[in-house]
């Protein structure tokens, strides 16, 4: 591209802005529109002041060649378990070294009142693991009368009132799939069930992949039984960085923070409901979150709040991924954010995220309790639905949505890019490329609520899609839809790129539609773009290139 184009090609830009400012379309107010955020090399953490006279200490766990009768002071000296160190009293602005390697069966608990702990790892190798199961002797359980291949057993687990819990069990490091009741883990290898899970006493039920005796054979078998890998839910300010939690038994995560909170490098994994449980003001940065078992509602990482106060909170370069092949892969998402009483958080921003293999949505506002939510330049790698809002009804006045670039590329079946269920939520999509290889459900565009939703130079591109329905879909008269500037690429065949049987205004110029033009509008379908032009007054300096 000569200079010449690409200055031609900025004005074009700035003149479709401008036009659609000046066509009244009040969400599309170019000077407010966040711009993508580039990744830093180096990243803030949370840090209260304190007295410079504060006492605190630096402490060293090694689970291979600590000793817990060393004073734990440095790397040389190490301790060997987490009960020591929490024995021996962690104090606010203490720092905790834990020695790359190492693999605990244990919860390390920042209580409430200790701020401004840090956690890191230290060393070579593998994060340290902080392990929220236990392995389980194969002798320490007993045949099931009356019931062929199944064997039980009675465990203690981190029962807690307020956290429901989930017991999940591994056989060999996969996990077993849950059965509904005793007589379906009799009948399905490969399974397990439990009862009394919300009690400190919990029965667990196995059968075993080869319906092998459980109490013989040479699998190894293991049950999430504690809260949290670590948790600090009512600890402020604290920092993990280098770490890995996994199979959480309550379903708060394997990773529970509370207010102020930084999370670097993190891994996540294998929650029972949650991966990671965060709380207002908090960032995280380069962290995993992969896999969740439970039924329902289960999200990767939440960030939850009683009354937040306007806290803004920053989730940078992450990747969020499930087992496509998960039984429960319809009802998890990777992000959601919710308030519990009163109150709204400042903006969410979620930056360079990857999130892989959702049936539900990458993306899920519960309660669109934040001043804005800013996604920029986001991967949806085969995810059903990338960006959804739930209808909540406490959405906070003047909030908005606003996409900073990204893809979202998909060969799952019946999929939809953004359902947008948000009443009267502004939502800009700047730059954003729409993907498909498959059937595509209802359409890229879902909007069931009454909604301002604008799609600024994105890309709409079916070349390799089949059995698409529709391109942009609102069936609900109060939708105000704007487009600028946007590439409608592909064949159509039987479908539209606007399907709009109801909306309030629709505010559409300077797109470019390739191979085939068709769409719906209030009942009436225009097969050429001159048609639509004459019968709409829309996109009268847009372009159809055959």
């Amino acid at each position: 591209m000569s200079l010449s184009q690409k200055d031609d090609s900025i004005n074009r830009r700035q003149f479709i802005k401008a036009s659609a400012l000046a066509a009244g379309a009040a969400i599309l107010n170019a000077t407010k529109l966040i711009p993508p955020q580039e990744p830093e090399e180096t990243y803030a953490v949370h840090l209260p002041i304190v007295s410079s006279n504060a006492e605190s200490f630096s402490w060293f766990v090694d689970s291979q060649d600590g000793n817990d009768t060393n004073d734990g002071r440095t790397s040389l000296t190490p301790l060997r378990t987490l009960a020591e160190l929490q024995r021996r009293g962690i104090k606010s602005n203490d720092r905790i070294y834990l020695r790359r390697g190492s693999h605990w069966r244990e919860q390390l608990t920042i209580s409430p009142g200790i701020d401004n702990v840090l956690v890191a790892s230290y060393g070579e190798g593998e994060p340290p693991l902080l392990d929220c199961s236990d392995i389980q002797e194969n002798g320490s359980f007993a045949a099931m009368e009356g019931y062929p291949n199944v064997y039980s057993k009675v465990l203690q687990v981190a029962y807690s009132p307020s956290e429901p819990s989930w017991m999940s069990v591994w056989e060999d490091g996969k996990r077993l799939v849950r059965a509904a009741s005793l007589q379906e883990c009799s009948t399905t290898p490969g399974s397990y069930f439990a009862i009394d899970e919300n009690s400190p006493s919990c029965t667990v039920y196995i059968h075993a992949s080869d319906s092998s005796a459980v109490d013989q054979n040479d699998h190894l078998y293991e049950c999430s039984v504690r809260h949290a890998g670590v948790y600090g839910y009512y600890a402020q300010y604290t920092t993990l960085i280098g770490l890995r939690c996994r199979r959480n038994f309550c379903d708060g995560g394997s990773i529970k923070t509370g207010p102020y909170a930084t999370l670097r490098d993190c891994i996540a994994e294998e929650g029972s409901k949650h991966n990671a449980y965060i709380r207002r003001g908090t960032n995280v940065f380069n962290c995993t979150f992969s896999k969740a078992y439970y039924v329902l509602g289960a999200n990767l990482l939440v960030l939850n709040e009683d009354i937040p106060d306007g806290e803004d909170t920053l989730v940078e370069n992450c990747l969020f991924e499930i087992d496509p092949e998960g039984a429960n892969a319809h009802y998890i998402s990777a992000f959601n954010s919710h308030h519990n009483v009163s109150g709204y958080f400042g903006v969410i921003t979620v930056t360079n995220g990857v999130f892989k293999n959702f049936r539900s949505a990458g993306i899920m506002l519960a309660l669109n309790s934040a001043a804005d939510l800013v996604i920029n330049n986001p991967q949806f790698i085969e995810c059903r639905c990338g960006i959804s809002g739930p209808l909540s009804g406490n959405e906070k006045p003047g909030c908005r949505m606003v996409v900073n670039g990204g893809v979202w590329q998909s060969s799952v079946e019946y999929q939809r890019a953004v359902n947008v269920t948000l009443p009267m939520v502004p939502i800009v999509i700047n730059d954003f490329t729409f993907k498909p290889s498959a059937n595509c459900d209802a359409g890229y565009i879902l909007i069931t609520a009454a909604s301002q939703v604008a799609l600024i130079h994105c890309t709409l591109d079916i070349s390799a899609a089949y059995g698409l329905r529709n391109g942009i879909y609102s069936n609900n008269s109060g939708s105000a839809i704007t487009v600028y500037g946007t590439r409608f690429r592909g064949d159509l065949s039987n479908s539209v790129w606007y399907y709009l049987p109801a909306f309030q205004s629709l505010d559409s110029n300077f797109n470019t539609f390739e191979v085939t033009f068709r769409t719906l509008v209030l009942g009436t379908s225009y097969n050429t773009l001159p048609d639509h032009q004459a019968g709409t007054g829309e996109d009268l300096d847009s372009v159809f290139v055959p």
